[in-house]
């Protein structure tokens, strides 16, 4: 079903489809990435914080930013998330990589 609306290319109506795995995030999983809907971190743990707090030298951390950018270096690296949201303000070069460095550590710790 389409609609037309004045000097406007044709609108495709949502058919209520489900999704595909195109769009889903993808998620480590040992040494394999396992794609699915719902994969998306959804929450920083305090110690991530902490390291957060830390790495950018900031005294409060910003979850919802720290948690979009936690969920493209799932599939990205930091130079990419950085260059995908070059202009936004919150996603500099200097705040993504000291995200990373934070959560790489926070997931590193338990290793040795």
């Amino acid at each position: 079903m389409t609609t037309t609306h004045h000097n406007k290319p044709p609108v495709e109506k949502s058919t209520g489809a489900k999704p595909s795995l195109m769009d889903a995030a993808g998620v480590p999983v040992g040494k394999s990435i396992e794609w699915a809907h719902g994969n998306t971190p959804t929450a920083l743990t305090e110690r991530e914080k902490q390291l957060i707090r830390e790495k950018c030298r900031v005294k409060s951390v910003n979850v919802p930013r720290c948690l979009q950018v936690k969920q493209m270096l799932v599939t990205m690296t930091p130079a990419q998330v950085v260059k995908k949201n070059k202009g936004r303000k919150g996603f500099g070069e200097r705040t993504v990589y000291g995200i990373h460095a934070a959560l790489s550590q926070a997931r590193g710790e338990g290793k040795r």
